[in-house]
């Protein structure tokens, strides 16, 4: 509600990335009234002002700085603090749906209850697992290379290769030397086989 109906200015403070434009702002104000205080105090009030005075401070610009810097210390931790709440009640409420889920409508308030919903009263953790359309489905869209590497290995299985193909020398194995040609019958053979008797 504070967003929808806000100004855009107070929207962008609360939706930078990890608030920190309204950190600053809380920091940097509340360490500027810090110093206001401290400066009205040093130069006005007479226990400070007087030079006769054990109190009399002589430099009162110092104490306003170093009043500036400790009120900006104990503002940036206040500011944390801030920062942090909504985190850890969404942390506390993630952590009692995971452990005990039948326990969480004792402690969760209503206005984190808006943000989170009604999963923790969902019994089935997954309840649209498995009734969508395929084409939903990651697995339907990216392939899976192992089986298809598996059916292409099937589909070309080894086998005797053709004749006349040239084969690797068993001393390159195939390197840049080149390969052995194909064998061949020496001269003369086929005439020698057919005088051959039968």
């Amino acid at each position: 509600m504070l967003l929808e109906h806000s100004h855009k200015v107070v929207q962008y403070m609360y939706r930078d990335l990890s608030q920190t434009t309204l950190c600053v702002l809380g920091v940097g104000c509340i360490a500027t009234v810090c110093a206001w205080v401290a400066f009205m105090i040093t130069n006005f009030a007479p226990i400070y002002t007087d030079p006769s005075s054990q109190q009399y401070i002589a430099n009162p610009a110092l104490v306003i700085f170093l009043s500036w810097i400790l009120g900006a210390y104990i503002a940036f931790g206040f500011m944390s603090a801030w920062d942090h709440t909504a985190d850890t009640l969404l942390y506390c409420y993630a952590w009692n749906r995971k452990i005990s889920r039948t326990s969480v409508e004792k402690y969760i308030p209503e206005s984190v209850r808006a943000i989170v919903g009604y999963d923790d009263k969902e019994d089935d953790r997954y309840p649209y697992y498995g009734k969508a359309k395929t084409n939903m489905y990651l697995r339907s869209w990216i392939p899976i290379d192992g089986k298809k590497a598996a059916k292409k290995k099937e589909a070309k299985a080894p086998g005797p290769p053709p004749v006349g193909t040239p084969q690797p020398s068993w001393f390159n194995a195939g390197s840049w030397m080149g390969s052995q040609p194909p064998m061949q019958a020496p001269p003369g053979t086929m005439e020698m086989q057919s005088l051959l008797p039968k």
